[in-house]
């Protein structure tokens, strides 16, 4: 099979055949393990609420990158003159993990978003809480005086802020309760 002329021309019959059977079913065997570790172990991230934490780890991508490094760095070519294609499952592990940790850190900041409008939301809610509060405290004041008109005109505003405020505080007041049954809605 391999004559003078083809030892001259720099091709030399493999006398190692089974060594190198052996190192690229090592290799294989090496990119099962380690490869694929971003497939299985990486989730892709869902965002229930602001209070989700996430957890973007970037580990399994790296070591699926470092594995398919390494398969990629040997000599890639089978006996029989086949291409080795073992590196392929770490990087497209590799790939996916990193697609599935940018896509996390993206929901990492939609979540901050979502966190503070919660919080100003809140706060807006608060701030008309106090309001309608200290509204009802005047118009307490005013209806304990008599000025039945005005304590009610207070009440309005009460309810256009707050109208379960309004039921469950404002008309609970009984000088309050008393000037919306003796006077007539305006």
């Amino acid at each position: 099979m391999f004559g003078p002329g083809m030892q001259m021309a720099g091709i030399t019959p493999r006398t190692h055949d089974s060594a190198h059977a052996v190192r690229v079913l090592a290799s294989a065997l090496i990119a099962v393990m380690l490869g694929g570790c971003s497939v299985l172990g990486v989730r892709p991230p869902q965002l229930r609420d602001s209070r989700t934490e996430l957890d973007c780890d970037i580990v399994l991508p790296i070591a699926d990158t470092l594995a398919g490094v390494a398969l990629l760095g040997r000599e890639a070519v089978l006996p029989g003159g086949q291409l080795d294609s073992s590196a392929a499952i770490p990087l497209a592990s590799a790939i996916y993990g990193f697609a599935m940790y940018r896509r996390c850190r993206r929901l990492e900041h939609l979540r901050e978003d979502w966190a503070n409008a919660e919080m100003a939301g809140r706060a807006h809610r608060q701030a008309v809480r106090d309001e309608a509060w200290t509204l009802t405290k005047q118009a307490a004041v005013v209806a304990r005086a008599g000025d039945c008109p005005t304590a009610l005109a207070i009440g309005t505003r009460v309810r256009a802020l707050d109208l379960d405020f309004h039921a469950s505080v404002f008309m609970v007041d009984i000088a309050l309760a008393r000037c919306a049954t003796s006077e007539p809605a305006r």
